[in-house]
C-alpha cells in the first residue's frame, strides 16, 4: 500500500503486535542516539522507518484509555507533517522521506521527543556481505562439521518445507537448483514471476546463498546444500548490479514470503541491528514463520538487543578450524554461528559453476536451511521449539556454555535432529545475576536473566517481600540487611528455579555531610561582567546559598550573575545535605574594572546553548546547526517564540546593535521582530521577513547608561517548520 501525505490526518488502523513493544521509557531514551553512515555497508536513503508506541504498552504503563488514545493520535499527526512513502499495516510503521533542511538523527530525536514512537530509525540502504569468490575447489567442509551425512540418515528435508532467499536473484537454469524451487517475487516492483517479476541474477550473491541452503544434492554432480530436499524461492530484493536494498525492501521480502506459505526468510545483508528488524521478526513468527539474518563481515561487536529476548535469529560466521572467522560480527545479539568461510556453493558463471564463497551471508543460509530440516522432521514444532532445538543441539565453541562470542555455539545438523522427539522437550534452566550487589541504603540492583532454554516466563523474588515479573528487573532495596533471591521460569516444557543466599548486602548509610567547592569563569573583566558560577561541592548536597559579593544572593546551584560596578567582590557558597552543611569562602574573587569604549556584549552562539550567556527562552528556541551565519551554530525560533536577555549598559552612551537575520517558509503577516527595552516599555528596533541581512541599528538615548537594558527577538509564526534565524550579535557603546 502507497500511501502520499496530502495534509489531512492520516486514519489508519493500529497492527497493534503483542510482543516487541517498547516501554514509554525505553522509547524516550531511543532518540539521543546519533545515525553514522558506514559506506558498503549502511547508507542514508533519504528516507525513515518510524512506529508509533503500542496500544498494549502504553497500558502497562498505566495510561488511562483515553490517554492511550491521545497518544495514538499523537503519533498519526505527526507523520501528516512528513511525505509518508507506505505503511505497513502488518508491523504499524511508517516509511517516510526526511524533509529536507533536515537530517535523519534530527527527525528521530523530533518524534521520539513526543513520547509518542517506540522507534524512528533511517530506512538504511543495506548490502550483500560477502569478502570473495574463489574458484570452486572441490570440497565442502561444512557439511563434515555439521555432521550432515549422519544428519541426512535421519532428515534430508521436505518440499513442503520452503525457505524464502531475501536476496539478489537467481539463476533459474542451473542445473544444481532445479528440484523444488517455487515461483519468485521481485520486491522492488512487487511483482510475482507469474505477473512479470524479474528474479534473474543482477549479482551473484544470490545464486550462491541459495546453493548454501537448497542445493540439489544426491545428484552426482556439483554441491550439495544443508536441506537439499527443501523448497526455496527467490525474493529479488534489487534491481542494481551492486545488489544493494533499502531496509524496508528487505522487510516486505520477508513478510511477503512468509505470507506466501514460506516456513523461514533469510536475509544476507548488513543492517541487522535495527529496531524495525526486530518488530519484522515478530510479526513473521506470529504467522509461524522465522526470519534469519546475517550477523555483518564488520568484525563489530553487536551490543543491540539480546539473543534470547528478541524474535531474530542473528548467524555469525566460523572457519573451518572451528574459530570465529577473523570479518564476522559477534556480541549479545548472536544466536548462534554457521559455517562462513570458504564454504562450497553454487556460482553464476555458468549452469554447472561453482565457488568459494566467504562471509556472514552465507553462513545464514546454512542456518536457515537446519531450521527446514528440523521442520521437516516434526511439522508440528512452534517456531519457538525450532529455534530453542538449533541452539540446543549447537556445537559449544569458546568459554562454555552461551557466550558473546559464539552466543550458542556452532550449529551442528546431527545434534539438532537428534533432539527432535516430539516437539523437543527443553525445560528452561534459571540463572541470573545482578549489580551492585553490596552497597549502602538505598541500593538500587540491576538484575538479568541468564537462564537457557528460552523461557517464557519469569518470576522474581527479591528476598524483602518485593516481587517482579519482568525478565530483567531493576530493584531497589530501601532497607538495610542481607537478602535471598530466587529466579523462577517457566517455557512449555517445564519450569526451573533458582535462589542464591545472602546474594545482595545492603548497608546503612553513613553520615556524610557536604563538602562546598565552587568555581566561577571569567573572574575578571570589564563591567558589566556576567559570571558563570558552578557547584563542584561533594557528598550530594541538596540546597545552595550564594552570595555574590555585592548584595545579590542565589539558591541555584549553578547560577550566572552580573557584576554592574567596578570593585572587587569575595563570593561565598554554603551547600546542605541531610547530614551538615559546610561554606567556602573566596575573598576578592571577582575583579570588575570600569569598561572603555568598544563591545559590550556578543554572542555568535558557537557554545552550542542559549544557556551560555543567559538567554531567557519561550516556546521553541534554541541554537542549531541549521541556523548559522558564520561559524557552526545559530539561534533559531521555531513557529511562535521569543529569546532575550538582559545586557547593562551602565556608564555607556552610543548603543549600537547588530546582527544577521532570516526567515524562512514564514507565510503573508508572520515576520521576525527585533526589540529593545527601556527599563518600563519595549521598543521595536525592525520586522523582517526574508533571506539573510547583517544591518546594524544606533538605538535612541533611553538605552544610554541603563542597567536594565535588554534585546528581544521573537518570532509570531503558526507552523513548527516555520523558523527564523539569528547569528552574530554585537552591542557596542562608548
Amino acid at each position: 500500500m502507497m500511501i502520499k501525505n496530502t495534509g489531512s490526518l492520516l486514519l489508519l488502523a493500529l497492527a497493534g503486535l503483542a510482543q516487541g513493544q517498547a516501554t514509554v521509557e525505553q522509547a524516550q531514551d531511543v532518540f539521543a542516539q546519533e545515525f553514522v553512515q558506514v559506506p558498503g555497508q549502511r547508507e542514508f536513503t533519504g528516507r525513515m522507518i518510524a512506529r508509533p508506541l503500542q496500544a498494549s504498552a502504553l497500558e502497562a504503563q498505566g495510561l488511562s484509555t483515553a490517554a492511550i488514545g491521545d497518544r495514538l493520535a499523537t503519533a498519526r499527526l505527526e507523520m501528516t507533517h512528513f511525505q509518508v512513502e507506505s505503511y505497513v499495516a502488518q508491523t504499524d510503521e511508517y516509511v517516510f522521506d526526511v524533509p529536507t533542511g533536515s537530517t535523519e538523527t534530527s527527525v528521530a530525536a523530533s518524534l521520539m521527543a513526543t513520547g509518542a514512537f517506540q522507534y524512528v530509525e533511517p530506512d538504511w540502504l543495506l548490502f550483500p556481505i560477502q569478502c570473495s569468490n574463489d574458484q570452486f575447489l572441490t570440497q565442502s567442509w561444512q557439511h563434515t562439521a555439521m555432521r550432515s551425512c549422519d544428519a541426512w540418515d535421519i532428515e534430508t528435508g521436505s518440499p513442503t518445507v520452503s525457505i524464502g532467499i531475501c536476496d539478489t536473484g537467481i539463476r533459474t537454469s542451473h542445473s544444481d537448483l532445479q528440484l523444488h524451487r517455487l515461483e519468485g517475487y521481485n520486491a522492488v516492483d512487487r511483482e510475482w514471476e507469474s505477473q512479470g517479476g524479474d528474479i534473474s541474477d543482477v549479482h551473484p550473491h544470490g545464486t550462491q546463498c541459495t546453493g548454501c541452503t537448497a542445493a540439489n544434492g544426491n545428484n552426482s554432480i556439483g554441491v550439495t546444500g544443508i536441506g537439499w530436499n527443501l523448497s526455496h524461492r527467490m525474493m529479488r530484493v534489487s534491481n542494481l548490479s551492486s545488489g544493494s536494498a533499502a531496509m524496508s525492501t528487505l522487510q516486505h521480502a520477508a513478510r511477503t514470503s512468509i505470507e506466501a506459505g514460506d516456513n523461514i526468510a533469510s536475509v544476507s545483508y548488513s543492517g541487522a541491528d535495527s529496531s524495525s528488524n526486530l518488530t519484522t521478526a515478530t510479526y513473521v513468527k506470529s504467522l509461524g514463520g522465522l526470519l534469519f539474518w546475517a550477523a555483518g563481515n564488520d568484525n563489530r561487536n553487536l551490543t543491540f538487543g539480546n539473543r534470547d529476548s528478541d524474535d531474530l535469529l542473528v548467524v555469525g560466521a566460523t572457519s573451518e578450524n572451528e574459530s570465529r572467522a577473523s570479518f564476522s560480527a559477534y556480541g549479545q545479539f548472536v544466536d548462534f554461528m554457521a559455517p562462513g568461510d570458504a564454504v562450497a556453493t553454487t556460482s553464476t558463471s555458468s549452469n554447472s559453476s561453482y565457488v568459494y564463497a566467504t562471509g556472514t551471508s552465507f553462513a545464514c543460509p546454512i542456518a536457515a536451511g537446519l531450521a527446514g530440516l528440523i521442520w521437516s522432521r516434526d511439522p508440528s514444532l512452534t517456531p519457538d521449539q525450532v529455534e530453542t532445538i538449533m541452539k540446543q543441539g549447537a556445537t559449544d565453541l569458546g568459554s562454555s556454555g552461551v557466550d558473546n562470542t559464539y552466543g550458542y555455539g556452532r550449529i551442528d545438523s546431527l545434534g539438532s535432529l537428534n533432539l527432535v522427539n516430539g516437539g523437543g522437550s527443553t525445560p528452561p534452566v534459571a540463572d541470573f545475576s545482578g549489580a551492585p550487589t553490596s552497597g549502602i541504603v538505598p541500593l538500587t540492583v540491576a538484575f538479568s536473566d541468564d537462564s537457557q532454554n528460552s523461557p517464557s516466563t519469569w518470576s522474581w523474588s527479591f528476598g524483602d517481600g518485593g516481587s517482579s515479573g519482568a525478565q530483567n528487573p531493576s530493584y531497589t532495596y530501601t532497607t538495610a540487611g542481607t537478602y535471598n533471591v530466587s529466579l523462577t521460569v517457566t517455557n512449555s516444557d517445564g519450569t526451573d528455579t533458582l535462589t542464591r543466599s545472602n546474594f545482595v548486602v545492603v548497608n546503612p548509610d553513613a553520615p556524610e555531610p557536604p563538602v562546598a567547592d565552587f568555581v566561577g569563569t571569567p573572574t575578571s573583566g570589564t563591567a558589566p561582567l556576567v559570571v558563570s558560577f558552578v557547584d563542584q561541592s561533594t557528598n550530594n548536597p541538596t540546597s545552595w546559598s550564594w552570595n555574590f559579593g555585592d548584595g545579590n544572593t542565589s539558591s541555584a546551584q549553578n547560577p550566572g550573575h552580573t557584576y554592574t560596578g567596578e570593585g572587587s567582590y569575595t563570593v561565598s557558597l554554603t551547600v546542605t545535605n541531610a547530614d551538615g552543611s559546610d561554606t567556602q569562602t573566596l575573598t576578592n574573587y571577582i575583579t570588575v574594572s570600569t569598561p572603555s569604549g568598544g563591545d559590550i556584549f556578543s554572542e555568535n552562539f558557537e557554545s552550542g546553548s542559549l544557556a551560555t550567556n543567559g538567554w531567557g527562552t519561550n516556546g521553541s528556541a534554541s541554537a542549531s546547526t541549521q541556523a548559522e551565519f558564520s561559524g557552526a551554530y545559530g539561534a533559531r525560533l521555531r513557529s511562535t517564540s521569543l529569546m532575550e536577555v538582559g545586557v547593562s549598559t551602565a556608564g555607556r552612551t552610543g548603543v549600537t546593535l547588530s546582527y544577521a537575520r532570516r526567515t524562512r517558509r514564514v507565510d503573508s503577516g508572520e515576520q521576525l521582530t527585533v526589540q529593545w527595552f527601556d527599563g518600563s516599555t519595549w521598543r521595536t528596533v525592525e520586522t523582517h521577513s526574508g533571506g539573510w541581512g547583517t544591518p546594524t541599528f544606533s538605538l535612541p538615548a533611553g538605552a544610554d547608561n541603563n542597567p536594565n537594558f535588554r534585546i528581544r527577538f521573537s518570532l509570531n509564526a503558526n507552523r513548527n517548520n516555520e523558523h527564523a534565524y539569528i547569528d552574530d550579535i554585537v552591542i557596542s557603546a562608548d
